[in-house]
């Protein structure tokens, strides 16, 4: 369990990263001029969802919570990834124990 445990960070930190570009391309009006449409799109996958256009309020409340969790969680999973992958190289490059015994 404790792989588990050593990696909430890295899932935890990168999608806090997600929020965040998600909330800058959302309501940073700068951000709308400097960052192409195919861009904005890589940045924020789920941004393809706000194209729907909900009635009722409590869908508008799914929408939002559907655009910003799908980010955070988008980045999570790439964040974990890459944890993984620094886990698995320092693992690699590290000496065996027995060598200095």
């Amino acid at each position: 369990m404790k792989a588990g445990r050593s990696l909430f960070p890295w899932f935890f930190s990168a999608g806090c990263v997600g929020l965040f570009v998600a909330l800058i391309l959302a309501y940073g009006s700068w951000a709308a001029d400097l960052v192409n449409g195919w861009v904005r799109l890589a940045l924020w996958p789920t941004i393809i969802f706000g194209m729907a256009d909900p009635a009722e309020i409590w869908l508008k409340i799914v929408l939002v919570l559907l655009l910003f969790g799908g980010n955070f969680v988008w980045y999570g999973i790439l964040g974990t990834v890459v944890g993984l992958c620094f886990r698995w190289v320092s693992s690699s490059r590290s000496p065996d124990p027995s060598l200095f015994k």
